[in-house]
């Protein structure tokens, strides 16, 4: 329980403190705010990161431990910067977010169901429709009374659907009957042939003509709440690949991060389309390599733990951006990044430092064998 709760600290430092002021966040979704996202935790070793550069910058909104402001590869698109200590795992958690807008689907379906206390499921052949070309679904669910579970057959094709659901069990007389048709408010002559094979196909012992004759369908309006790109459309891979690349090396060239090679942008920018915002999926590196997600041996070995909680249904607004682009501020030679750094520049530097230091040393002792040599 309490690595649970660390987990959930963590993500809500690093995403949903950022989108609290988003008043009319959906309770569930089936796009969550982090599929609107790209994230990578930058916890290679070796790699280093000092946010006091750019917490006092002009453009940036800092809340708590998280600093947000305007994507250098599209301005319409924020970046949010954590420091994030977990188990094993510590760095600085990269998040690439693009703005988000609520949407909502109206669907209407038509249903009829009853109790039907002559039929006993096991006297039914519930696979038989798939000559027909429907699909049968098992699942169970448990016995409020105790016993064992209750299976829960949905036969579908299409939009339709015919349930039967044993009341007691399947070797006993009594059964819930189900019909449903989505996406209508009437029953075509079509979905009547449909149903009238299904009825045939697994041996119902009335004909469908027969189970719905003079019964009333009700009319049931379902409004589905999700999320959505505020842009003019979502990103594909070669944006948010660009983006990341962007981003990396502009926190590179201000001093913030230090101690990325370029093979590890190019590996980062290739994972970013795949690596969405949320800790379960986004990018990482494990056992010398970037990779995707929490596998199996991080949580054997607790190195991490993998999030059971509900997914983010925040969104973020366009508001939460702060009102101009952050310009470079930092982007002097600094003397531990001459040490620090892994890059071609850094590599020169120090090679030029070391040589300058050997021929001193080297002209100092044959200046000491001389001096010993006049004095003798």
């Amino acid at each position: 329980m309490k690595a649970t709760l660390h987990v959930a600290l963590i993500l809500a430092l690093s995403s949903l403190l950022i989108f609290s002021n988003f008043a009319s966040a959906l309770e569930s979704c089936y796009h969550p705010t982090g599929w609107f996202a790209s994230e990578v935790l930058l916890d290679k070793p070796g790699v280093t990161y000092d946010i006091s550069r750019i917490q006092s910058a002009a453009n940036v909104s800092v809340v708590r431990s998280s600093i947000l402001y305007r994507s250098h590869y599209d301005d319409r698109v924020a970046v949010i910067l954590t420091p994030l200590e977990l188990f094993q795992e510590k760095g600085l958690d990269l998040r690439l977010q693009l703005p988000t807008r609520n949407v909502s689907t109206t669907t209407q379906s038509i249903i009829y169901s009853e109790n039907v206390s002559t039929i006993r499921v096991a006297d039914l052949e519930l696979m038989g429709g798939k000559t027909v070309g429907w699909i049968l679904n098992l699942d169970y669910r448990p016995d409020p009374s105790g016993g064992p579970p209750v299976q829960v057959a949905n036969i579908t094709k299409d939009n339709l659907k015919l349930s039967i659901i044993p009341l007691v069990n399947e070797t006993m007389p009594g059964s819930y009957v189900g019909i449903e048709v989505s996406n209508t408010t009437s029953l075509s002559k079509q979905d009547q042939a449909d149903f009238a094979k299904i009825f045939d196909a697994i041996g119902y012992p009335q004909s469908f003509d027969t189970f719905i004759r003079g019964k009333q369908f009700s009319v049931v309006t379902t409004i589905t709440y999700d999320l959505a790109t505020a842009l003019e459309k979502n990103w594909g891979e070669t944006e948010w690949g660009d983006a990341m690349k962007t981003e990396i090396k502009w926190l590179t060239k201000n001093h913030v991060v230090n101690g990325l090679e370029d093979k590890d942008l190019d590996t980062l920018s290739a994972l970013a389309p795949y690596a969405w915002g949320e800790h379960n999926f986004k990018a990482r590196w494990y056992n010398n390599g970037w990779i995707l997600g929490v596998t199996d041996e991080m949580v054997q070995a607790n190195y991490t733990r993998e999030y059971t909680g509900p997914a983010n249904c925040q969104g973020f607004q366009s508001s939460s951006l702060p009102p101009n682009n952050l310009v470079d501020f930092n982007t002097g030679m600094q003397l531990q990044d001459v040490f620090m750094g892994q890059g071609f520049t850094g590599a020169a530097i120090r090679a030029a430092i070391i040589g300058g230091a050997i021929i001193a040393v080297s002209v100092l002792l044959i200046r000491r064998r001389k001096d010993r040599h006049s004095d003798g």
